[in-house]
């Protein structure tokens, strides 16, 4: 993934640390879009994080998620 994000970005650095990567995200989101890109990093760290090992365990089921970002998306669609 690392080796594809020169070839997709050219112009982007690679950001290790997690905590900076979203700081860089939240400085470049308008206000009034805050919510619905907070809530796409979590939904995408949550799946990085289910399809892993961590993923193997009973308590982290992405069923809710799917449903909760689907109904994130339609209503960004929506207005």
């Amino acid at each position: 993934m690392l080796e594809t994000i020169p070839e997709v970005f050219p112009d982007a650095r690679y950001q290790r640390c997690i905590v900076h990567f979203y700081l860089n995200i939240f400085s470049v989101t308008l206000h009034n879009k805050m919510q619905i890109v907070a809530m796409m990093l979590v939904c995408a760290r949550l799946r990085h994080v289910a399809g892993t090992q961590w993923g193997t365990r009973r308590y982290i089921s992405m069923n809710h998620l799917n449903k909760f970002e689907d109904d994130l998306l339609s209503e960004y669609i929506a207005g």
